[in-house]
């Protein structure tokens, strides 16, 4: 059943720290939109530069802009103090640097009012430069379900999300002790009250990838917390009747294999320690062949081999 959009009200809240820059062109992508924001609300959090100055500015043009300033304490904080003074229905979080397309409230709404008990519809996205020069389309699409599509990495980010609000209030809003992955920690909360997750092929959301920015991490730090999130997930899921049970070791050895480029010992602890001996990965079949022979190590090896002399070719 198909249901109105037009008297569904939306909550954007936009944090930044040092994004002079970029959040002027953000918070008109919020203005353009085909359907129009409850209200906006600005949290500049410590910033160093001249953000606040370009919200107070942007603030004699559009009225109806809230900004709240407050020491420095990082986006998760940020975000909660936007949710906290948000009224409306549905909230769309945008990171300070990132680009929301004219239709992409108007779009993810009518995914969002497609069904009753919807709580999150996860957005595709395009990853751009600092000067907005596009890198490539990011299409999220259910991998059996919305738990595997977070295990392997494919169920958005933060601002090509539309949450419903009552849904992230109950879930506890944004965990201020996670450094890392932030955004699937939230999502997995809010998946687990029960709410349907939809998602939208539609690339409306444009991710700026730049040093300092929100959204730029350095994975190489922040590996083990990636997969410490993912094996949290895989443990309660595991110790459940949830029906996609071989779907989600293989999406567990996935993030064991981006763990492994960064922290072999590691990876081969979580490995031994949450996946059986009899476990075969489902990728091709030299790799699964390599891997039945001489585990991961020597699995890794091969594909690594293959690559480089791909390259070569």
């Amino acid at each position: 059943m198909q249901f109105s959009i037009l008297n569904e009200s939306v909550s954007v809240v936009i944090p930044g720290y040092n994004v002079g820059p970029y959040i002027e062109a953000s918070l008109a992508s919020v203005y353009a939109q085909t359907h129009k924001p409850r209200e906006v609300i600005c949290v500049n959090d410590g910033s160093t530069d001249d953000t606040l100055a370009v919200l107070q500015h942007m603030q004699e043009k559009h009225h109806d802009l809230i900004i709240i300033d407050q020491p420095n304490a990082g986006g998760c904080s940020a975000r909660n103090a936007g949710l906290n003074a948000a009224s409306g229905k549905w909230i769309q979080f945008l990171d300070g640097d990132d680009i929301l397309h004219p239709q992409k409230l108007e779009s993810q709404l009518s995914l969002a009012c497609s069904e009753l008990d919807v709580d999150i519809v996860i957005g595709s996205y395009q990853e751009v430069d600092a000067d907005l020069k596009y890198i490539r389309t990011m299409t999220e699409s259910a991998c059996p379900d919305v738990y595997i599509a977070i295990m392997l990495s494919r169920a958005g980010r933060t601002s090509s999300h539309l949450y419903r609000r009552a849904a992230v209030v109950q879930s506890g809003g944004w965990n201020t002790n996670r450094k890392s992955s932030q955004e699937y920690d939230l999502l997995y909360r809010v998946a687990r009250l029960g709410g349907i997750a939809k998602f939208d092929p539609n690339a409306y959301t444009q991710l700026r990838l730049r040093e300092g920015s929100i959204t730029h991490t350095n994975v190489a730090t922040n590996v083990r917390r990636i997969l410490d999130l993912r094996i949290n997930i895989f443990e309660e899921l595991s110790n459940e009747t949830y029906p996609f049970q071989d779907e989600l070791k293989q999406a567990l050895f996935e993030t064991i294999r981006l763990a492994y480029s960064y922290d072999r010992e590691y990876a081969l602890e979580m490995l031994n320690r949450h996946l059986p001996k009899s476990f075969s990965p489902n990728r091709n079949s030299v790799y699964a062949l390599a891997y039945s022979l001489f585990g991961i190590d020597g699995a890794e090896r091969l594909s690594k081999l293959g690559q480089r002399l791909r390259g070569a070719a």
